[in-house]
């Protein structure tokens, strides 16, 4: 099944997990080490597919809110790839799946590794996300959603699109875009034309 073609049957994002993957595969691929932080071990995972990175400045803060707390956090979304991003914002446009929010594709922090979603106990948790530079930035409509506001890479979400369109070259040989990391009609075409199962 194409990305074009996929209606979520339980409002997940795992039926495009294969191309999920791939996608990151491509972008940690191009990365330096330790740009992105895998911060699994920190929270407790409420989403089947979340991508548990964070650019690295964020991470450690972070890390430090959650050692502040001594909780494990409740996380539904940390970063998104395109495929995922594409995906809830069609469904937002659709009204499915209850979505209060959702950026076009390379509109979002959650793109830019810079974004958080806490699935519960919100009064708990922004104080002390607060006091390390997380901060609420989609209020009244989405308070789960928190953004690091100190240093980071502000170019991130053009690698990750660039992720996307290299990974579509790779397979598509006949049929190349360019790598440069905007997203513009050329790019949607190919993503929505994407196997959801990965190619």
């Amino acid at each position: 099944m194409l990305l074009r073609d996929y209606v979520p049957a339980h409002c997940g994002t795992g039926p495009i997990k294969g191309l999920t993957n791939q996608v990151i595969d491509m972008l940690m691929s191009e990365l330096p080490a330790g740009t992105l932080v895998d911060i699994s071990s920190h929270v407790k995972l409420v989403g089947a597919t979340t991508l548990p990175f964070v650019q690295r400045a964020g991470a450690e803060a972070l890390i430090a809110a959650i050692k502040e707390k001594n909780q494990k956090l409740p996380l539904v979304h940390a970063l998104r790839v395109l495929p995922q991003q594409f995906a809830l914002r069609h469904w937002a446009q659709h009204g499915r799946c209850d979505i209060p929010a959702a950026a076009p594709p390379s509109k979002s922090n959650h793109e830019g590794a810079n974004a958080i979603d806490v699935a519960s106990d919100l009064n708990s948790w922004k104080p002390v996300l607060n006091n390390h530079c997380w901060k609420q930035t989609v209020l009244p409509k989405d308070p789960a959603h928190f953004e690091f506001t100190g240093p980071h890479d502000p170019d991130f979400v053009r690698k990750a699109v660039s992720a996307f369109q290299k990974l579509w070259n790779l397979h598509n040989p006949g049929d190349l875009i360019s790598t440069e990391g905007t997203y513009g009609p050329e790019t949607r075409k190919r993503l929505e034309a994407s196997p959801i199962a990965g190619f």
